[in-house]
Formats: structure tokens, C-alpha cells, sequence
């Protein structure tokens, strides 16, 4: 990065935080990824000072509530607009006070997911679940601060995965587990379709958008970080079961009433804004993940704070 002050990314444990400190790093970047605990999320009229003490060239908020089924329970509402509408709309104020750009990390579930081609950024969102909802929410108010001068940029993800700090009950490692086990794998809604990205693709596009807010972009639209190809949960399933040389039986179970009927992203903003497109391949991707379970054995459990979908 240009500035000289570190990047600050709020989630650092989870999923696409880690990923996101693994390519600072590689960068030569200074970074910084303070715990929840640290920013004290729950009390958010800290964050201010907290993040000032930093000194941040910018904020990168890939943090939230994103278990979707958790999302649904009605005890649990109040806590995941907490997360996933108002931190993300203080997280933006703070910024705007600092003078420094803010890269906001949203999802493909904002969308009903019932389209029938790739979604483009310009198609209107629909949520049908309290998990797409609040995300949406926090995409309008940190749209807001952006009309009133923030420069900050929202990217929307579909699937990612890979890395160890994924959890054990998304798709790709629980597949990938059931088939190394050789376990019988039931796949709820097995013509369900999504858009699979490695988070390590994903990393290296948001750096890149941070480097363009750097640099003075000062007009970055809401973009896709997608790969533009649906797989099915049974593809996925047959797929994890033919990398792990398994003998696993897939099996399909009804799909869950908050379940979308797919998603899949077109990435060509990303492509003409960036010049991005992902360099893992899916089946790539699927064998890395295998190899990794192999040798380090199953993922940790993990609560739904900061472990993004």
C-alpha cells in the first residue's frame, strides 16, 4: 500500500480477514487486525477512539454476523443488525472523520437469488432472510456516508473458502470432510447453485480496491468478487467425493426454508475496474482444501462472529 499508516481489518481472525493479513504481509503492507474484543463491537461508541489510536491508512470491515441459519432465530435478531447494519454504518463514520478510505465486505444474499443468469451489480437487491437483510441495510448506510464524501467501496462475495480459519459446517469443508471420512454426505437442495471463490482470490481483489481508494478513486460502484460459473451442491458433492478418492454416497434431504435458490455473479466489473479475475479454479481449490484436512486434521468449531460466507 501507498499510505504509510497500517491497514486496519476488522474480523483478522476469521475467514477473509486472515487470508486478507497473509497478503499484507506478502505485500510488505503494514496491517493491523484488532480482536472483537479489542474494539469492544457490542459498546460501538468506542470504536472511534480505538481506531484512531491506530493511526489507519484505511479500514477494511470483514467482519459480521454471517451465520445465515443462526441469522433466523429470532433471539439472535437484535445482535445480527448490531454486526452486520450498525457497526458497519459507525465503522464508516469513523473513516469519514479520519480521512481515510473504507472497503465494506458484503454478500451475495442480498439478492432473493431466484434470477435464472448471473446476477450484475445493477440488478436490485431482494434479500428473503434476516441475514441478507441487515447486510443490505449496512450497504445503504455506508452508501450514504460515501454520498456525503467517503471514499469507500462496497464489494459483495458469493462461496468463498479455503484456508483454516473457515468453518467446519460451510459447504466446501464439510463436503470435503464427509468425503475423507468416507461418511454418507447429505446435501440439502442438491440443484442449489452458487458461485465458489477461493479466499485468497478474494483477498488479493479487495487490496487492490483499497490500492485504487489510495490512489484517489474516488467513484468505486458496488462490485462482485465472482467467478461467473454455478455449481450445484451435488456437483460440489461428487466433486469433493472424486478429489478425496472416496466411496462416499451422496445423498439429497430437503432444502431448508431460508434456503435461496441459487447464486451466481457476473464478475466483469470486477474485471474491467480491477483487471481481476480468479486465478484458483474450483476443482484446484477443492484439492487444496483436501490436502490441508489431510494433514492438519478437521477445522475448529467456531461461532458465527467474523467467519464470513
Amino acid at each position: 500500500m501507498s499510505a504509510p499508516g497500517p491497514v486496519v481489518v476488522l474480523g483478522g481472525s476469521g475467514l477473509l480477514g486472515a487470508a486478507l493479513v497473509r497478503e499484507l504481509r506478502r505485500r510488505g503492507a503494514p496491517h493491523a487486525a484488532p480482536s472483537r474484543g479489542d474494539l469492544d463491537l457490542g459498546g460501538i461508541a468506542s470504536i472511534e477512539g480505538r481506531l484512531r489510536a491506530m493511526s489507519p491508512s484505511a479500514l477494511v470491515n470483514a467482519s459480521g454476523f454471517t451465520d445465515v441459519a443462526a441469522a433466523e432465530r429470532p433471539g439472535n435478531r437484535a445482535e445480527v443488525f448490531l454486526l452486520n447494519r450498525d457497526v458497519p454504518a459507525e465503522l464508516a463514520r469513523v473513516a469519514s472523520v479520519l480521512a481515510v478510505p473504507f472497503i465494506h465486505v458484503s454478500t451475495d444474499y442480498v439478492f432473493d437469488g431466484d434470477l435464472g443468469r448471473p446476477y450484475e451489480e445493477t440488478d436490485a437487491p431482494n434479500p428473503v432472510q434476516v441475514y441478507g437483510e441487515s447486510k443490505l441495510e449496512g450497504e445503504r448506510l455506508v452508501q450514504q456516508a460515501q454520498a456525503m464524501g467517503l471514499r469507500a467501496a462496497i464489494v459483495r462475495l458469493s462461496n468463498v473458502y479455503g484456508g483454516r480459519a473457515d468453518h467446519p459446517d460451510r459447504a466446501v469443508p464439510a463436503l470435503m470432510q464427509r468425503a475423507l471420512n468416507g461418511d454418507v454426505i447429505d446435501i440439502t437442495g442438491g440443484d442449489h447453485y452458487f458461485d465458489f471463490v477461493h479466499v485468497d482470490d478474494v483477498a488479493r481483489a479487495l487490496l487492490d480496491v483499497c490500492q485504487l481508494l489510495h490512489e484517489g478513486s474516488e467513484d468505486i460502484p458496488p462490485m462482485h468478487l465472482t467467478t461467473g460459473i454455478a455449481t450445484s451442491l451435488s456437483e460440489l458433492a461428487q466433486l469433493a467425493v472424486t478429489v478425496a478418492g472416496s466411496a462416499s454416497m451422496v445423498r439429497e434431504v430437503p432444502a431448508r426454508a431460508f434456503d435461496v435458490q441459487g447464486f451466481c455473479g457476473d464478475p466483469g466489473r470486477a474485471a474491467q475496474v480491477l483487471g481481476w479475475k480468479p486465478r484458483i479454479s474450483l476443482r484446484e481449490g477443492i484439492a487444496m482444501v483436501a490436502n490441508d484436512l489431510r494433514r492438519n486434521g478437521p477445522l475448529a468449531s467456531a461461532g458465527p462472529f467474523e467467519h464470513l460466507r
